[in-house]
């Protein structure tokens, strides 16, 4: 009869160490305290007033911290995330009985960003989506995609579409999660007045690319926009420290010919490049230092201008030429 018991207990202890617990990963959408939604208007911290009109991002790179420092990888888990729908994914079964930290990433990890889109079922979260989030093959996934209007009357359109393998950053947030019906719910805030921190949208930004504010969008996605149940947020924060060289761009509106007068004591070497909203570049060359340098782009349109010092970007102005 010991013998009996001997071997239902070991059957038991057996069965208790490999016993799975389904989690569940459940995002809020917010506005500061406020349920998020599109065109309600919101205020950053420089004061600028706007509205959100689109919102979609990508999570990927899944893993969890638990039971003292174990690291089990949710895999091949990408959410295409839509300010307008409710995000509560399962991440998988695991092993876990005490949770520390979810660690993930926004937007889609390099051996999967430059894959051909085409490959994935249509329902899957990488396919061919309307309005595309995919740049291309070589630039990959829209990491973040956020549009809207700000301005006085709320008539002035922003646009930044967030890329890049560069900017691909970790996110760590401890959490204990939650237990409900079974399962291990890990359930964090949005705030979605902290991805734009810090970002001047107030005369109208576009920016698409792997450009300054573009990178400052997704530093505030990483640091500051996601916070646990227990008021926790990202411990692997990186500084969103973005040099600039303060040039002068004139005039803006342009009728296509426009001028950069860069400060005085810059050294370096200097390239210019002036991108449509399309992605494609229009104009490309070398800045003389200490001078004024002029330019012409003869189709209408909106631009971006960027300024290169030493093959880093320092600066991104927007140019209209009517």
């Amino acid at each position: 009869m010991k013998h009996i018991y001997l071997i239902a207990l070991a059957v038991l202890t057996s069965f208790s160490a490999f016993a799975q617990t389904t989690v569940k990963f459940q995002i809020d959408h917010k506005l500061k305290d406020q349920v998020f939604a599109f065109n309600q208007k919101a205020t950053n911290n420089l004061d600028n007033e706007f509205n959100v009109k689109r919102l979609e991002y990508y999570l990927s790179a899944f893993t969890l911290t638990h039971d003292g420092g174990q690291i089990t990888k949710a895999s091949d888990v990408y959410i295409l995330v839509d300010g307008g729908s409710t995000v509560d994914v399962e991440l998988g079964s695991f092993n876990i009985t005490t949770l520390e930290s979810i660690n993930f990433s926004v937007g889609v990890d390099a051996g999967v960003n430059n894959q051909d889109p085409t490959q994935w079922p249509s329902n899957h979260a990488l396919a061919p989506k309307s309005p595309s989030m995919h740049w291309g093959w070589s630039a990959g996934y829209r990491f973040v995609a956020l549009e809207g209007k700000t301005g006085s009357n709320m008539s002035t359109v922003f646009e930044i579409h967030a890329l890049g393998n560069d900017n691909f950053f970790k996110i760590s947030i401890p959490t204990k999660g939650s237990m409900d019906n079974g399962n291990l719910v890990i359930k964090l805030d949005a705030d979605y007045t902290e991805a734009l921190s810090n970002i001047d949208v107030s005369g109208g930004l576009v920016i698409h690319g792997e450009t300054d504010q573009a990178i400052r969008l997704l530093r505030n996605f990483t640091n500051t926009v996601f916070t646990s149940e227990e008021g926790n947020k990202n411990t692997l924060g990186i500084t969103n420290t973005i040099p600039t060289i303060q040039s002068v761009l004139y005039p803006n509106p342009s009728n296509g010919r426009f001028f950069i007068e860069l400060p005085e004591d810059l050294r370096g070497n200097l390239e210019l490049s002036v991108m449509n909203t399309t992605g494609e570049t229009v104009l490309s060359q070398s800045l003389d230092n200490h001078s004024v340098n002029a330019f012409a782009i003869e189709t209408r349109g909106v631009y971006v201008v960027t300024i290169k010092l030493n093959g880093m970007i320092v600066e991104t102005k927007r140019l209209v030429v009517m």
